[in-house]
């Protein structure tokens, strides 16, 4: 065994580096708990199978990605010899957010942008009222798009309106020279 013999601080630190994955220490942990089941003639629930599963909220679940959220038995209930326990981690989706709804910024476009390995064109403006100045009122690709490293992202931001002022010279012209009769 390479890894079962390391402490819970050593092993995280070896993931951390990336000289470790999460299946390599999965698959040598079954490999033990099954040499032991073997030769004790022992009851071991065999844990092999770790599945994704979609949630609706990924950000939920940002830097969680091996949080267990759900498990294919019930609390209390029991498992025969033999039996297999299935647990599921957050299957992270990458999707746009919906920057129009959530009021984004510039700049947190342009953190989204660098995160993900996208480019982001040059905005384009619109004057309005309805929003305070430099909101996103407009976004390609739309929310919800599944995000690809690579993607071009153009978006709308709020102006305030140009306020135009136009002078008219008013001219009067007087009756003086009209005469009363």
């Amino acid at each position: 065994m390479k890894y079962m013999n390391k402490s819970i601080e050593e092993l995280h630190e070896l993931l951390k580096e990336g000289k470790v994955t999460e299946r390599e220490l999965i698959d040598e942990s079954l490999e033990l708990s099954k040499k032991v089941e073997e030769e004790n003639n022992a009851f071991v629930t065999i844990l092999d199978n770790i599945e994704e599963k979609e949630v609706t909220d990924s950000v939920k679940y940002e830097g969680k990605e091996q949080l267990i959220i759900e498990q294919s038995v019930s609390k209390g209930e029991k498992l025969s010899s033999g039996e297999h326990l299935t647990l599921y981690i957050p299957k992270i989706l990458s999707t746009y957010p919906n920057m129009v709804e959530e009021s984004w910024t510039l700049d947190r476009v342009e953190e989204f942008c660098k995160k993900y390995g996208l480019t982001l064109q040059t905005p384009s403006y619109k004057e309005t009222n309805e929003v305070d100045e430099g909101i996103v009122l407009a976004q390609s690709p739309k929310a919800g798009e599944e995000i690809f490293e690579k993607d071009k992202v153009k978006i709308v931001l709020s102006k305030k309106p140009t306020i135009t002022t136009t002078t008219t010279k008013e001219t009067t012209t007087t009756n003086d020279n009209l005469k009363e009769e």
